[in-house]
Formats: structure tokens, C-alpha cells, sequence
């Protein structure tokens, strides 16, 4: 059994096809506001919109050349200009291969090392509860070795360390 490369890669303006088609799958479209109706000249312009849009940050999973998920994180303005907003969507094709975990934590650690942003997710199917679980974890992860850093308490980040490990 071979091994499938997934590459996390910043959006280019020639993934808006493989857009529109991640975008019009059933289970991507259940349970969102998309339309199925809407014309990829439309998902063209979003794609285009994204990429120089400054406060949005999209990156895709590319497998093979193809876009099999997608994710962007868009910083609020004026007063919530620390606030980012997620959306993610995974190609029906390669649901339940981890490509929504490998996303959410690029999207993380951008908004944690790079913009101090806290993070808001917005509804829709795209979220699995495997995936909400391993973004609690990971901020649990790092409010206690956090804590345990500024307090000097070696024991607490152990403590720490053996829980997270007793639930992944």
C-alpha cells in the first residue's frame, strides 16, 4: 500500500477549478449557505479576491496536483482586529484521511506564532468532531505548558504531558 503525499500550500490562483468542484460536493455543500448553482466564473473571482485580500490566509491540501481541502482564516477589523474566522472544506473523495486536522493545526499555529489572532470557527459540516477534539487539545496543550512556563513549574508541564498523551 503506497503512501499519499499531502502537501499544505498557500491558495494560487489556478486551484479556483479544483475550488469549484471541492466547493459542490454533497457533503461539502450540506448544512452550508453555499448554492450549488453558483458559476465558477463566481469561484474565480473568490479565488482571485482571496489571494490578495491581506487580512485572509488560505491554504490548501494539495494531493497529487489536486485540491482535496481547503482552509482560510480571516482577521476581523477595528476592534476585532485579534479575532480570525475559519472556514474549512475537505473534497468528499479524501474525507477521514486527516487532511482536516493537518489543516486546522497549519491555520493554528499561523494565528498562535505569527498574528496573536484567537481564533473563531463558524459552523457548517467541515468540522468533524475528530477535528474539534484535536483543536481542544491543542489549546489545552498550551494553556498548561504555557501556564506551567510562566509559574516555573516543571511537575504541572509533566502532569500535563501524561494527560494529553492518556487521551490522544
Amino acid at each position: 500500500m503506497s503512501q499519499t503525499r499531502i502537501t499544505i500550500r498557500p491558495l494560487r490562483h489556478t486551484d479556483a477549478s479544483d475550488i469549484y468542484e471541492l466547493m459542490h460536493m454533497p457533503n461539502v455543500l450540506w448544512g452550508t449557505s453555499l448554492l450549488p448553482s453558483t458559476p465558477i466564473d463566481s469561484w474565480y473571482k473568490t479565488v482571485e479576491n482571496w489571494v490578495y485580500d491581506e487580512r485572509m490566509h488560505v491554504f490548501v491540501a494539495d494531493v497529487q496536483g489536486k485540491v482535496a481541502g481547503i482552509i482560510n482564516m480571516r482577521a476581523g477589523t477595528g476592534r476585532e482586529s485579534h479575532v480570525g474566522d475559519i472556514d474549512m472544506a475537505v473534497h468528499d473523495k479524501y474525507q477521514g484521511q486527516g487532511i482536516g486536522k493537518m489543516l486546522l493545526l497549519t491555520v493554528i499555529d499561523l494565528a498562535d506564532n505569527c498574528s496573536n489572532l484567537i481564533l473563531k470557527l463558524k459552523g457548517g459540516n467541515a468540522l468533524t468532531l475528530s477535528v474539534v477534539a484535536v483543536i481542544l487539545i491543542v489549546i489545552l496543550w498550551r494553556v498548561c505548558t504555557n501556564l506551567a512556563a510562566r509559574k516555573g513549574l516543571d511537575q504541572r508541564k509533566k502532569r500535563c504531558r501524561r494527560t494529553l498523551q492518556a487521551i490522544m
